[in-house]
C-alpha cells in the first residue's frame, strides 16, 4: 500500500464501505494503514502462528480453525486452514468502533518472529520449541463494526492474518 492508498481506504470505510482485509505473513503495513488499523482496533504482528494441538497434517504452521467465536458472519463456517498465518493484537478502537474476535488459535499455539517479507531469506532459522513461554489462543480475525466520524453512515470491516487460506489450495 501507498500512503495515498491507505488514505483511499480511510476515507471509503469513513463513508460506511465494507472490506475483507486479509495480510499475507511478512507483509509491512506503510503508517497511514498501520493508523487505520489501529482505528479499526487491530494491529498486525511480525510472527507467524505455531499451533502443536491444531493443524493439518504433520505441519503445526498451518494452523486448523475448528470453532469460530460467535458473530453473524461465522455461523455457519466450520473446519477451515490457514497456512503460515500472523496474530492480529486486538487494540483500543477508534471511538465509535467496535472490534471482536472471530477466529483464535488453540490454548496450546504460540508465535514465532519473521521477518518482513522484502527481509526474508531461505536460510531462515526457526524457534526451537523448548524456548517457547508464551502458549496461548492467539486472535488471528477481528469483524468491526462502527464509525470513523460522528454522523457517518456505519462500516464493516473483517481482519485476518493471512490470505492464503482463501484460495482454498
Amino acid at each position: 500500500f501507498l500512503p495515498a492508498e491507505s488514505a483511499a481506504l480511510r476515507a471509503y470505510l469513513a463513508g460506511g464501505g465494507s472490506a475483507l482485509l486479509l495480510f499475507d505473513l511478512g507483509f509491512v503495513p506503510e503508517p497511514g494503514l498501520a493508523r487505520l488499523l489501529a482505528d479499526l482496533g487491530g494491529r498486525l504482528e511480525q510472527q507467524v502462528v505455531v499451533d502443536p494441538l491444531s493443524h493439518y497434517q504433520t505441519d503445526p504452521e498451518m494452523v486448523a480453525v475448528t470453532g469460530y467465536e460467535p458473530h453473524p458472519i461465522t455461523r455457519t463456517v466450520s473446519l477451515t486452514f490457514f497456512p503460515g498465518i500472523r496474530p492480529l493484537t486486538l487494540t483500543e478502537p477508534a471511538a465509535g468502533v467496535l472490534a471482536a474476535p472471530i477466529l483464535k488459535s488453540s490454548r496450546d499455539s504460540y508465535a514465532r518472529p519473521v521477518q518482513p517479507a522484502e527481509t526474508r531469506s531461505i536460510e531462515q532459522s526457526s524457534t526451537p520449541v523448548d524456548s517457547v513461554s508464551d502458549v496461548r489462543p492467539r486472535v488471528l480475525g477481528i469483524a468491526v463494526e462502527g464509525t470513523l466520524a460522528a454522523g457517518a453512515p456505519p462500516l464493516r470491516a473483517v481482519m485476518i492474518g493471512d490470505g492464503d487460506f482463501a484460495s482454498n489450495s
